[in-house]
């Protein structure tokens, strides 16, 4: 076994806080994921993008790596571990995008400290960027898209420099570094992910053709909001014509935030996998209003192999909409949406229960609106408040129906509280169930006030 010059942890931790399943149910599903995972070679959940992307640039740039998965979970490889961190390596990168227990993260740490105390932990992704008490588990932290940021730190180790240029210190005391925020910064075309990394084949392999989002809705706390880069059409059939062929990939997820930001970029996407034949299928995350302006692209989309569209309409109150700063009416909600039913595309929704000004008309207003029309899944979501949206209630209290509130789930306001949004999700979700031929919408949330402070909410 050679010593690397970066192990890179790829973890998830099996934490369910939003599904009201009775416990055995779930613990029968992690047993199910996990056998199928360690004996079959197979990924019961989509490969995150993270680690093989910076795998690829680390090697691109002449380092050693070595990737993990699962370690925590499964003792052979928890073994290979800490084989290879009893080698030294001098820096061991945790990908922290599928984690939610900060329990998960101190326990990596603890591992690496005891086996390679002279290694730097560097921690990366939404849970890290989120959380201060996360980031106090590792040395440095980088925030944003870490690539680069992190190929420039494994030469100042190699170089013997401080590994802290540019870097703030936080509130806590620990060291964040900015990574990018866009592609190209020092580089030529994106690297492809590194999916030799994975140590398991995925069911699906994720592909992003963004990064960022142009949108900035109140109720969101993604980090990269207000500003999105995308690569050029190209290069993202380039790679998807790539892992097809080097990975037998038949089916891919597009992780954007908003695939469709740029129609034009869309169809002529879906132009260039339609005129190379490339027999794949692929989803991605949209936003309605686009169809509703271009009512052909969802065609288009679907004859390049589309074939899930998961669309965030969140509302159709046009009061509530434009509190939440969606940027379009529901006219244009339901001109979208009959757009892609007339091409066929199967579609998800996600709506949120709760919002300021919500009432029980007007989630009954939604009930119907999901009876109407042909979804293939819906979520109805109690509304998550971000820290930044009880800001922006305090400082103007009417605007928001006083919203007030300590944590995600404890808030209320002049029209309901949060258990009350659970609750009408849940008869809603039962009521249009009943009315179709299957189930089709799934409420999110939990009875469960305040969930436990050491649990990130979701994005």
């Amino acid at each position: 076994m050679e010593k690397p010059d970066i192990v890179l942890v790829d973890e998830k931790d099996f934490y369910y806080p939003d599904l009201e399943f009775p416990p055995p149910l779930v613990w029968l599903y992690i047993c199910i994921t996990r056998v199928l995972d360690a004996l079959l070679w197979f990924e019961p959940d989509p490969q995150k993008l993270a680690v093989p992307l910076l795998s690829a640039y680390a090697r691109d740039a002449g380092f050693k790596v070595a990737v993990v998965r699962g370690v925590l979970n499964y003792f052979f490889r928890r073994r290979r571990f800490i084989a290879l961190l009893r080698l030294g390596p001098p820096a061991v990168g945790i990908s922290t995008s599928a984690v939610k227990k900060l329990s998960t993260v101190r326990r990596l740490a603890a591992l690496v400290r005891r086996h390679s105390p002279g290694s730097l932990i560097i921690l990366g992704g939404y849970g890290a960027q989120y959380s201060p008490e996360m980031r106090g588990a590792g040395d440095l932290t980088v925030t944003g898209y870490g690539e680069t940021a992190l190929v420039g730190l494994l030469r100042r180790l190699k170089a013997g420099a401080g590994i802290t240029a540019g870097a703030v210190t936080d509130e806590n005391g620990s060291k964040v570094l900015q990574g990018s925020v866009g592609y190209g910064e020092g580089q030529g075309r994106m690297l492809y992910p590194d999916w030799s990394a994975a140590p398991s084949r995925p069911r699906h392999y994720n592909i992003e053709a963004s990064r960022g989002c142009r949108f900035n809705c109140v109720y969101c706390n993604f980090p990269g909001r207000k500003n999105q880069v995308y690569r050029p059409a190209e290069d993202v059939a380039g790679e998807l014509a790539w892992t097809a062929e080097n990975f037998r990939a038949k089916e891919f997820d597009f992780v954007d935030s908003n695939f469709t930001s740029e129609p034009g970029f869309a169809s002529k996407l879906s132009g260039l996998l339609e005129k190379r034949g490339l027999r794949v299928r692929w989803r991605c995350f949209a936003r309605v209003a686009d169809f509703a302006h271009f009512p052909g692209l969802a065609e288009e989309m679907g004859r390049a192999g589309c074939v899930r569209i998961f669309l965030g309409i969140e509302s159709i109150n046009d009061v509530i909409l434009k509190k939440m700063r969606k940027g379009y009416t529901f006219a244009e909600v339901e001109a979208g949406v009959k757009a892609i039913e007339r091409s066929g595309v199967p579609m998800h929704a996600n709506f949120i229960v709760g919002f300021p000004g919500e009432t029980a008309e007007t989630v009954k207003e939604t009930e119907l609106f999901i009876k109407k029309h042909r979804f293939k899944s819906v979520y109805l979501s109690a509304l998550m408040v971000p820290e930044e949206l009880y800001e922006r209630a305090r400082r103007n209290p009417e605007e928001l129906r006083h919203l007030r509130g300590d944590s995600p789930r404890t808030w209320a306001h002049d029209t309901m509280d949060y258990g009350t949004a659970v609750k009408l999700a849940g008869r809603s979700a039962l009521k249009v169930n009943l009315s179709k031929f299957r189930p089709v919408v799934f409420p999110l949330g939990t009875n469960v006030p305040d969930p436990d402070k050491n649990i990130l909410p979701p994005v």
